[in-house]
């Protein structure tokens, strides 16, 4: 599943300004926030999230730390 990600070039306008950029920000928070809520009604033996991220938290509502938070409760594993 990996090799199928595509990183999207940045397309910049005449003056140099990014006009995707928002393809370049990073949700840490809102990512794992909806793995958890996807895992916690979840009867498996374990339940396990592998974030893969750029380690900046620059986008999304949900704090990376409010997540963790969740995660914790519900009994998933982040790594």
């Amino acid at each position: 599943m990996l090799g199928q990600i595509r990183i999207p070039n940045q397309i910049v306008d005449a003056r140099g300004r990014p006009l995707n950029a928002e393809e370049f920000r990073t949700s840490i928070g809102d990512g794992l926030a909806l793995s958890v809520a996807r895992l916690r009604d979840s009867i498996a033996k374990s339940k396990i999230v592998i974030l893969i991220s750029d380690g900046v938290h620059n986008a999304g509502d949900v704090m990376p730390a409010e997540a963790a938070r969740a995660a914790k409760e519900f009994g998933v594993k982040v790594y």
